[in-house]
């Protein structure tokens, strides 16, 4: 499987990922606004099945990636990774972060990717 960073046509695609692992649903307008305001998309597909998506969104110097989710039937066979590096790959900030649940499976990945564990204000 790669990855790729064609447009995304039919957000209910990524709807239906979402749904897969539990995440709160956007509508389709709200998707489709967000995937125009990212620099990159970043997608993996299993034929037709949208199976891993994640966004980035930057300035020039600071880069953010959000939307990062793997179908929970694909977890843990380096789908995710496989995203983050083809999205760091892609950017032109000289720093990028991102935002985690705190989850301490999600948190061990990103370390694993080189993400250090920062805890903002509260």
């Amino acid at each position: 499987m790669e990855p790729s960073f064609k447009p995304i046509e039919d957000v209910r695609k990524i709807q239906q990922l979402m749904a897969s692992v539990g995440w709160r649903e956007r509508t389709e307008a709200s998707w489709y606004a967000v995937l125009r305001k990212s620099d990159a998309v970043c997608s993996v597909w299993d034929g037709d099945d949208l199976i891993g998506i994640g966004r980035l969104v930057e300035d020039g110097q600071y880069g953010m990636t959000y939307d990062l989710v793997v179908h929970r039937s694909f977890q843990n066979k380096g789908i995710g990774k496989l995203i983050v590096n083809a999205l760091t790959a892609r950017a032109t900030a000289t720093s990028i972060g991102l935002f985690v649940e705190n989850h301490e499976r999600l948190l061990r990945f990103y370390s694993k990717l080189g993400f250090p564990r920062f805890r903002g204000c509260a």
